[in-house]
């Protein structure tokens, strides 16, 4: 079967034809580690939590740090199939990783319970 590439609605876009939103992210107090089994847990970000039906593309700044550099965060769909083929997602998931040591390599995910409210990364995202 050859290749098939569906264009995302909206793309190509002119500069500022699309939202583009950067925020701080806080981590939960009770870390649920990632799995797109179980997509109504873990670390959710709704598109509609800043006030926007969708995002086109979510991603982390800063190389993914935390302000302590001892995490590193990977924005993963919160389920299988999550993404409509064209469309916009309504929510991703952040799973985070213990880095080996401050702004150092990416170890294991953070455990399960973990609390990480007192940790941020800067996200961004295309949102519509």
């Amino acid at each position: 079967m050859a290749n098939v590439n569906v264009p995302v609605a909206g793309w190509p876009a002119p500069p500022g034809a699309k939202n583009y939103e950067v925020w701080d992210h806080y981590g939960p107090t009770s870390y649920v580690q990632y799995s797109n089994a179980t997509p109504a847990l873990g670390d959710i970000v709704n598109a509609a939590d800043l006030g926007f039906g969708g995002f086109d593309e979510v991603s982390s700044s800063w190389s993914a740090y935390s302000n302590s550099g001892n995490y590193i965060v990977q924005v993963n769909p919160s389920a299988a199939n999550d993404i409509p083929a064209g469309g916009a997602a309504k929510r991703s998931t952040v799973q985070w990783f213990i880095t080996t040591a401050a702004f150092g390599a990416k170890s294991t995910e953070a455990a399960a319970a973990t609390n990480l409210s007192g940790e941020y990364v800067r996200l961004k995202a295309f949102v519509v």
